[in-house]
């Protein structure tokens, strides 16, 4: 037991007396390892620039992957005119990376670099600012070297924030070119164009100046250069020799020129930007001191030009070049010849007056012709165009030429002779004829070439007709129903047939003996009728079938005639149909009472009291009474027009015969006349639109039967169709629906629809459920 406790003593005696030699041991260890290396970001002043200017955020972080690399993150500003950095421009304006190294010591070999060589780091503050680049191909990566060690700054997440862009120098430029087509409107000097002192065609361009950039606007550089594949290196001015500013070589001119801009006008006012226009002649020098030109022979102008502008500020030299503009000139076509519808005045008549949407449409086939489209009007007393009367009244076409000289010599014809052109407008107009058989073609001679106005697709307008001597004749009958007089029922020679027409006054040569014809024709006019006193009267003829009245009348005894505002006078002509009643009135036809409804066709003649007679189409119309009469029916099969409404002055047909609601009993309009002792011919059927009906349709509640009075009408009667309601002349659901409305009071009937609801005939129209009874009996059985 002694003896082990004196090993335990030993051994503890050891380790104490071990202890120093091992922490020494310790201490020597950590003195011979690398320190730990880290990044941040540099702050305070960096080489005259704040690094807060340069960047912000930035923080450097070991990648857990690899320990020798560090991800950069943060934002790096775009810096501009860093001299303090570098005396090399290119590297005083971009994004720089600035940085602090801990963990290395003094004596330590540092380097560090971006895609150049090595650069030591300046060792009194451990710091390092490295050019990243001036766009957004910066580096992506620096590296610092320690000693044996070289670390990685990877960059790829790094944010660049965009550079503050101040207005350029020179912007906007344009190309175009000016010749004797577009100078007008795009030359100088008003635009007046002399063909034989000019040295166009230019090559123009224009761009605006920045006027704030400007340094020195009494010496503002520009410098434009002008490509195009026929400039040649010899070209020289008039006198053979190279202007001061221009070079030449093959393929390219450059022009440089120092502008004083305060004596352009317009500098002084301009607030903002100024627009810059040179032009340069395409061709060779014309005029002194006119030194923009780019000596191209003429038949090599036309093709494709590049143009590139650089000006500089005027004062410390900064320059902007602007990116190349290209364009192509392609030289004015010669003017074809054309040819267009004249307008205006032509000797003494408006050019709308003699035709309208002519077009002159080159021939794709044949080109010199031309198709010519439109109408030509028909003209009268033309005294302006020619004192020949043959050609004072007809068709004329008036047309303008273009792309003509007045050097030209120029002639155009229809069917006659060549005729000079009024070089003045240059235009003509030729006359076509006076008939539909007018000119097919007019020719155009220009010098040596003939053109062709093919006027096949011309339309002709019909001439203007004049008033015809009669017109407008209407047929129609008067009896007592219509006699505007005072009536005697035992002393009168009603009906009458009555024609009526318009003359114009214009057309009559001798008024005083106006003389007409108006013939009568109806089957029961006889042969051999004679007055009462039995003689013929003078003037009459008397035919099977045919009566005809000849008649002289003075004119001049009408008021309408004296009315010099008035142009026609309505003149009117009425026959008996009976016998003659009255002495002097020989105007009668001689039928007996009995067959006086009939069918009448009457023609009127009229002369001028010249001779020239004109006819009228006859008319034709059915007499048939004033009054519809029904003719006596079987019970059911009956007819009855009611006295006319005291509110509304309708008369009512009702009664089985037009129709009882059911399909079976049902009317066609075709067989309507022949419930009437009146001619089927003075009959119509017409619907509650006033539209006729055919003889086929069905007859309901609301139609009209007319009896007609020539384009008038005597009477006038409303049908009434037992409960229908709809007016289709069968009664079905739909009536019995609108009954019920009815009777609820959600909807109204009226009218002739109102008596057809009231089927029990009450006095006063009041419709009940005996009525609806009445409707629903009848729905039943057109079912079945």
């Amino acid at each position: 037991m002694k003896k082990k406790l004196i090993a335990l003593l030993v051994a503890a005696l050891l380790v104490v007396t071990m202890l120093p030699a091992v922490a020494m041991a310790q201490e020597a260890g950590m003195e011979g390892e690398p320190a730990a290396i880290s990044f941040a970001a540099a702050a305070g002043d960096m080489l005259g620039v704040d690094a807060s200017a340069l960047m912000s955020g930035v923080d450097f972080a070991v990648n857990g992957e690899n320990p020798a690399q560090f991800d950069v993150t943060g934002t790096l500003r775009y810096t501009s005119n860093y001299t303090g950095f570098s005396s090399n421009p290119a590297e005083q304006n971009g994004y720089y990376l600035a940085f602090t190294l801990s963990g290395a010591k003094q004596e330590d070999d540092i380097t560090f670099w971006g895609t150049g060589d090595p650069v030591a780091l300046d060792k009194s503050d451990m710091t390092g600012i490295v050019f990243m680049g001036k766009d957004k191909d910066v580096h992506k990566t620096v590296s610092v070297k320690v000693n044996d060690t070289t670390y990685t700054l990877d960059t790829s997440a790094v944010t660049l924030e965009p550079q503050e862009t101040a207005d350029p120098l020179i912007t906007g430029q344009k190309v175009y070119f000016v010749d004797e087509s577009n100078y007008a409107q795009l030359g100088e000097d008003g635009g007046v164009f002399d063909p034989d002192h000019n040295d166009l065609p230019w090559l123009e361009t224009t761009f605006n100046i920045n006027k704030a950039a400007v340094k020195n606007p009494a010496a503002f550089k520009i410098e434009v250069k002008i490509e195009n594949e026929n400039i040649s290196r010899d070209t020289l001015d008039k006198d053979n020799a190279l202007p001061e500013g221009n070079a030449y070589a093959d393929g390219s001119a450059t022009f440089t020129r120092t502008v004083d801009l305060t004596q352009r006008a317009g500098w002084a006012e301009a607030t903002g930007e100024f627009t810059f226009k040179r032009n340069f002649a395409i061709g060779g020098q014309v005029f002194d001191g006119h030194d923009d030109f780019l000596g191209i022979a003429d038949g090599k102008q036309e093709g494709a030009y590049k143009v590139t502008v650089t000006a500089t500020d005027g004062a410390d030299g900064e320059t902007l070049a602007l990116e190349p503009v290209s364009a192509t000139y392609e030289a004015p076509k010669p003017e074809e010849m054309s040819i267009a519808a004249a307008t205006g005045d032509m000797l003494g008549i408006d050019a709308a007056e003699l035709m309208a949407d002519v077009v002159f449409t080159k021939d794709e086939t044949k080109p010199e012709q031309f198709n010519v489209t439109g109408r030509l009007s028909y003209v009268s007393d033309y005294t302006g165009f020619s004192s020949n009367q043959d050609e004072q009244n007809g068709y004329y076409l008036a047309f303008t030429l273009s792309g003509v000289k007045a050097e030209d010599d120029i002639t155009f014809w229809g069917t006659g002779d060549p005729v000079a052109i009024d070089k003045s407008d240059m235009t003509a107009i030729v006359f076509m004829g006076n008939d539909k058989d007018v000119h097919k073609t007019v020719s155009v001679k220009v010098n040596d070439t003939t053109y062709t106005l093919n006027t096949d697709d011309l339309q002709l307008a019909a001439p203007p007709v004049k008033n015809p001597l009669v017109g407008g004749q209407k047929l129609y009958f008067v009896d007592e129903s219509n006699y505007t007089e005072e009536f005697d029922p035992d002393n009168h020679d009603l009906p009458w047939v009555e024609t009526s027409f318009v003359i114009y006054k214009s057309e009559i040569k001798d008024p005083e003996n106006f003389k007409y014809t108006v013939k009568v024709e109806n089957d029961k006019i006889a042969a051999g009728t004679v007055d009462k006193g039995g003689q013929l009267p003078a003037g009459n003829t008397y035919s099977a079938g045919t009566a005809t009245f000849e008649r002289t009348f003075d004119l001049t005894q009408s008021k309408a005639w004296t009315d010099a505002s008035r142009e026609t006078i309505n003149f009117t002509f009425n026959a008996a149909m009976g016998a003659q009643v009255f002495d002097g009135h020989d105007d009668f036809l001689g039928i007996a009472k009995a067959g006086q409804q009939g069918e009448y066709k009457v023609t009127v003649t009229a002369q001028d009291g010249s001779g020239e007679k004109l006819a009228l189409d006859p008319m034709s119309a059915t007499y048939g009474g004033s009054e519809l009469k029904p003719k006596p029916a079987d019970p059911g099969k009956e007819v009855e027009i009611s006295e006319p409404d005291a509110s509304t002055g309708e008369q009512y047909l009702t009664g089985g015969g037009i129709g009882d609601g059911t399909t079976a009993g049902a009317i066609k309009a075709g067989d309507v006349a022949k419930l009437f002792d009146n001619p089927g011919g003075a009959i119509i059927v017409a619907n509650a639109d006033g539209e006729e009906l055919g003889a086929a349709d069905t007859v309901g509640t609301g139609c009209v039967i007319q009896l007609k009075n020539g384009d008038g009408v005597f009477q006038e009667v409303v049908v009434v169709v037992k409960g229908d309601v709809t007016g289709r002349g069968v009664v079905d659901s739909t009536d019995m629906m609108d009954i019920i409305g009815h009777i609820k009071g959600t909807s109204t009937l009226t009218g002739a629809f109102l008596k057809a609801a009231n089927t029990t005939g009450s006095a006063d129209d009041t419709i009940t459920s005996a009525d609806l009874m009445d409707v629903v009996m009848l729905v039943k059985a057109n079912n079945h």
